[in-house]
């Protein structure tokens, strides 16, 4: 193979940058989340903190991630096909970000929302509030653990051949 296409380029470039954003909202919302152990007041600002990453980092993660990975697929000319043998790695990288995906569409983000109303409106001590932050302690390292897997699979690429660009 020869060097990357300059589109190819882009999306790899927009692809790393991306997951680069991802580790530091990845390691700023756990620490949102002991904080809002604490209960009271300050709940908050810190679930304005908890919906800015939600809305300004993962969505937009979840949305240009697949993108971007399908442009490289695409344009590197069968490289990193994902049905190839050698690119196992990338079908289950594939595998976990749907799970991922899954998980904060339809788990996290709705209960960060739903927290979010509930802390504006004063009830940021209350069961519900409660609840949904205790299952957000349960589903967050989940996430967590998910998204380090994916990064380790793309950067290791076990069972690839050595590229070089």
């Amino acid at each position: 193979m020869g060097p990357l296409s300059n589109l190819a380029k882009f999306f790899l470039v927009l692809h790393v940058v991306m997951a680069v954003v991802m580790v530091g909202a990845g390691y700023a919302q756990p620490i949102v989340m002991a904080n809002l152990k604490k209960g009271g007041p300050n709940r908050v600002p810190l679930m304005r903190v908890s919906k800015g990453i939600a809305q300004g980092f993962t969505l937009p993660f979840i949305v240009i991630q697949p993108i971007t990975g399908l442009g490289l697929i695409l344009t590197t000319h069968n490289l990193w096909n994902p049905f190839h043998s050698a690119n196992r790695w990338l079908f289950a990288a594939i595998v976990l970000f749907a799970v991922l995906t899954v998980l904060d569409v339809f788990v996290s983000a709705p209960r960060i929302r739903r927290m979010h109303k509930l802390a504006e409106a004063g009830d940021y001590d209350g069961e519900v509030f409660e609840k949904d932050l205790a299952l957000l302690g349960k589903v967050g390292p989940m996430l967590g653990i998910l998204f380090l897997t994916i990064t380790v699979l793309m950067i290791w690429k076990p069972g690839a051949p050595d590229l070089h660009f």
